[in-house]
C-alpha cells in the first residue's frame, strides 16, 4: 500500500497555499534558488546566498501563467524601462496591473498600494528604492518604508527587486533595509538583481550612461529574469511534501 499523503496547510485567503508563505523571508537567485537570511553564513563578496537545486523551472518551461496567480507590479523608472518587455513575459503569473512612474520612492509606493488595494492580486512585485537611495535615505528610514509597503500587501508574497548600485547610487542602505525587513516579514522575498547583473559577462554594457538605468538589452535581460523569479513563488513551483 502506498503511504498516505501528508496534510496540506489551508490557503491563506489570497489563493496561495500555506506552505508557500512559509518558504518566504529569503533571497531569490537565478532559477528560484532560495535560503532564509538567518540560517546561512555568507562570504564578504556574497550579497545574498545562492542555493542549489532550484525550487522552480524556468518560466518558459511552464506553458503559461499558473491558475489563479495574479501579480501586481509597482515601481519607478527602472520598471518603466522594462515595462513593455515584462508585459510580454507573464511567466508563472498573469499581470493584474503594472504601475510605473519615474521618480517614485518607496513611501510613494506605499501610498499607491494603500489607495488602490491589491484586490484579487496574489503577489506584489516591487521595483523601488533607487530614488530613495539617490536622495540619501538611511537604512533605518528605508526599513520603515519597506516594512510599510510589505504590510500593505496584507500577507501576500512580496517580491522586491533590489538595486544594482552605480553612478550616484550606493545600494548598500537598501540591501541592509531589505535584510532587516526580511527578519520581520516572512512573506518578503528579495530578488537579487544586483548579483544577477554582476554575473553577466559585461555588466556595464547593458547599463545606460548614467550608471543607474539600462539599455533596451538590459531591460530585456531584467524582465526575463524577474519573470522567472515571480514564477518561482507560485504554488505549483513548490512541493510542500
Amino acid at each position: 500500500r502506498g503511504r498516505p499523503e501528508p496534510p496540506r496547510a489551508p490557503e491563506d485567503g489570497h489563493g496561495v497555499p500555506g506552505p508557500v508563505p512559509a518558504a518566504m523571508g529569503h533571497a531569490l537567485t537565478e532559477h528560484g534558488a532560495r535560503r532564509p537570511y538567518d540560517t546561512v553564513r555568507r562570504t564578504d563578496d556574497q550579497r545574498y546566498p545562492v542555493v542549489d537545486p532550484p525550487i522552480a523551472p524556468r518560466a518558459g518551461d511552464r506553458g503559461g501563467p499558473a491558475a489563479g496567480c495574479r501579480a501586481r507590479v509597482v515601481g519607478d523608472s527602472i520598471l518603466a524601462g522594462m515595462q513593455a518587455a515584462l508585459a510580454g513575459r507573464p511567466g508563472g503569473c498573469e499581470l493584474a496591473a503594472l504601475d510605473a512612474r519615474t521618480g517614485r520612492t518607496v513611501g510613494e509606493g506605499v501610498d499607491v498600494v494603500t489607495a488602490e488595494p491589491l484586490g484579487d492580486a496574489t503577489v506584489l512585485v516591487v521595483v523601488l528604492g533607487t530614488d530613495d537611495l539617490a536622495a540619501g535615505a538611511t537604512p533605518a528610514t528605508l526599513e520603515r518604508r519597506v516594512g510599510a509597503l510589505v504590510a500593505a500587501a496584507e500577507g501576500r508574497p512580496v517580491i522586491w527587486q533590489n538595486v544594482a548600485g552605480g553612478g550616484a547610487v550606493d545600494a548598500a542602505p537598501l540591501d541592509e533595509a531589505l535584510a532587516a525587513a526580511g527578519q520581520r516579514f516572512p512573506n518578503l522575498v528579495v530578488a537579487d538583481w544586483a548579483a544577477h547583473l554582476a554575473a553577466q559577462p559585461e555588466p556595464g554594457a547593458v547599463r545606460a550612461t548614467d550608471g543607474v538605468h539600462y539599455t533596451d538589452v538590459g531591460y530585456e535581460l531584467m524582465a526575463g529574469w524577474l519573470a522567472r523569479l515571480v514564477a518561482a513563488t507560485q504554488p505549483r513551483a513548490v512541493d510542500p511534501a
